[in-house]
C-alpha cells in the first residue's frame, strides 16, 4: 500500500499493491497501521482481497512467531 498526499489539503491517493502468480492474486485493501500515520483512525484493522483461479487450491497458510508476527 502506497499512500501519497495531493495538493488538496486532507486528500490522499492510496495505491494498492497486488501480488500475483499463476494461482491468482492477493491484495490488502485496508491496513490500520498504514492509515493511522495519516490521521485515519477507524475501528477496521485490516481488509484483504484474494482471487484463486483453480478450484481446490490452498493459499495463504503461514506461521509467524514474535517479533515478526502480526497482531
Amino acid at each position: 500500500m502506497v499512500i501519497s498526499k495531493v495538493e488538496i489539503n486532507g486528500l490522499y491517493v492510496v495505491d494498492i499493491n497486488r501480488y500475483s502468480d499463476n494461482r491468482g492474486y492477493f491484495e490488502r485493501l485496508f491496513c490500520d497501521d498504514h492509515l493511522k500515520r495519516f490521521g485515519l483512525d477507524k475501528k477496521i484493522v485490516q481488509v484483504n482481497h484474494s482471487y484463486t483461479r483453480k478450484k481446490g487450491s490452498v493459499r495463504g497458510l503461514h506461521y509467524q512467531v514474535p517479533p515478526y508476527a502480526e497482531m
